[in-house]
């Protein structure tokens, strides 16, 4: 299984759990065998909650917590 990212504390109702680690949308692609799109739109559809990142760009970047993968996968991390 990927390794996460540790991250810091954030604000605005956001996970705040120092040393927690985040997903990116990749990681989580390659987790469950589909492309990292397929991943977007599972956010965009309300099916797989995340934290969205500020950016400058076309994409939007999210981070996963594990409590937010489980919240798709019951089973995540068994």
């Amino acid at each position: 299984m990927p390794g996460g990212r540790p991250f810091g504390s954030m604000s605005g109702g956001k996970p705040q759990n120092q040393g927690e680690k985040l997903y990116t949308a990749q990681e989580i692609a390659e987790m469950y065998g589909v492309d990292d799109t397929t991943v977007r739109r599972w956010v965009k559809r309300g099916a797989l909650p995340a934290v969205e990142l500020p950016h400058k760009g076309k994409r939007t970047a999210y981070r996963f917590t594990v409590g937010q993968i489980r919240t798709f996968d019951p089973k995540f991390g068994e």
